[in-house]
């Protein structure tokens, strides 16, 4: 991460409050700057990305007494913009993805198990979920742990 993009991340947290910073997706928006550096020197689109995001960061500390809610709403679709980016060309995940895919299959493999073998939807259910939760976080600490998570 370069000198300025921390100088505008820091005015940026001392402006907002914690919460308000989560609505404006500025966490993420540090780790994906941490990995577009890391990919600047073999990927033109990450050179560029961190080029329009000191731009864009410049823009928003410049205006920050004066945001609007369309101000905001360009904000974070620019933040999602780069995370569909390293998501897709890099295939970086973002926190919690592999958790909420397999509760979903879980669910679903605990409904047919409750219906089939435990004649109990109530029991299936909860079962499954855990299950799927298990397996998600599980594999959500396996991608931070190597580096591939935004």
């Amino acid at each position: 991460m370069s000198k300025q993009h921390e100088e505008y991340l820091l005015i940026i947290e001392q402006h907002y409050d914690k919460n308000q910073l989560n609505k404006l997706r500025i966490p993420q928006l540090k780790r994906a700057i941490k990995h577009m550096t890391s990919y600047a020197d073999t990927c033109t689109d990450c050179r560029e990305q961190l080029v329009a995001t000191e731009e864009h960061l410049h823009t928003l500390v410049k205006e920050i007494d004066q945001t609007e809610k369309q101000d905001l709403k360009v904000h974070v679709a620019f933040v999602n913009h780069i995370v569909k980016h390293l998501e897709k060309e890099h295939k970086l995940v973002t926190e919690g993805y592999y958790m909420s895919i397999f509760m979903s299959i879980g669910m679903s493999i605990g409904l047919v198990l409750g219906l089939t073998l435990l004649d109990n939807i109530a029991l299936g259910l909860p079962i499954g979920m855990s299950i799927g939760l298990a397996v998600g976080i599980g594999l959500d600490a396996d991608a931070a742990k190597k580096g591939k998570q935004i």
